[in-house]
Formats: C-alpha cells, sequence, structure tokens
C-alpha cells in the first residue's frame, strides 16, 4: 500500500475501517486482552504522531509564540485585508488621541457603577429577607 492509497481515501471510509477493525478484535477478545492490544495501538500512534511533530518541528522551525496579529498568518486561502479589521480599529482608537478608547473606558465606569448599585440594593433584600 502505498502513500497515494491512504491519501486517496475517503476520511469517513478511513474511519469505518478503522471501527470495523476495533469491534471485530474487541468482539471475541477478552477485556484484559482488549486493553493490552488497544494500548499498544495507542503507543504506535503516538510513535507516529511525535515523530510527525518532530519532523515539522526540524522542517519549519519553532514558529511564533501565540500573538492575535498572526491569526491566519500562514493561510492563503484567508484575505490579509480582512484579517487586519481589528489591527485597524486598534490603530482608529489609538490614532484619535484615544478619543474613542477614552469613550469605550466611561461607558465601562457607569456600568460597572450601575452592577455596583444594583448589587447592593440585592444584598439590601437579602438582608432583609434573612430579618424575616
Amino acid at each position: 500500500m502505498g502513500y497515494n492509497d491512504f491519501q486517496g481515501m475517503d476520511p469517513q471510509t478511513f474511519i469505518v475501517i478503522a471501527e470495523m477493525i476495533g469491534n471485530f478484535i474487541g468482539g471475541d477478545t477478552p477485556f484484559n486482552v482488549q486493553n493490552a492490544i488497544g494500548n499498544w495501538l495507542m503507543l504506535i500512534g503516538q510513535a507516529i504522531v511525535t515523530y510527525n511533530a518532530q519532523q515539522q518541528y526540524f522542517e519549519g522551525g519553532p514558529g511564533r509564540c501565540f500573538d492575535c496579529n498572526n491569526f491566519n498568518i500562514n493561510n492563503p486561502d484567508v484575505n490579509q485585508d480582512n484579517n487586519n479589521v481589528n489591527q485597524n480599529n486598534n490603530n482608529v482608537n489609538q490614532g484619535n488621541n484615544g478619543k474613542n478608547y477614552d469613550e469605550e473606558l466611561i461607558m465601562i465606569a457607569k456600568k460597572i457603577n450601575e452592577l455596583t448599585l444594583e448589587i447592593t440594593k440585592l444584598k439590601k433584600e437579602i438582608e432583609l429577607i434573612k430579618k424575616d
């Protein structure tokens, strides 16, 4: 079986074949043997995935650390102009001497004050209920 055989296989077919093999092995096998075979197969899978990860690291280098600016950076199917909308919005907020940013902070502060007043009212109501 060559590389093209796996590459050309439909993912659903691939999964169904694996499920059928698992059901066949599990059907007439004692549970302790099932456990041993299952763990052994998972070890094989982990070895393959580890080999693959090391190969990717070797070929691609360490990669980037998390940064919101790297969103979809390596995806050629995404329009990078749409990808930079958040960056442009941040630049607009900062470019207007922080005007939009200050207005947003004022709105947040008002909401926090409203929530604080509501919590205070609820606490008073709870105390009244406890007294009754």
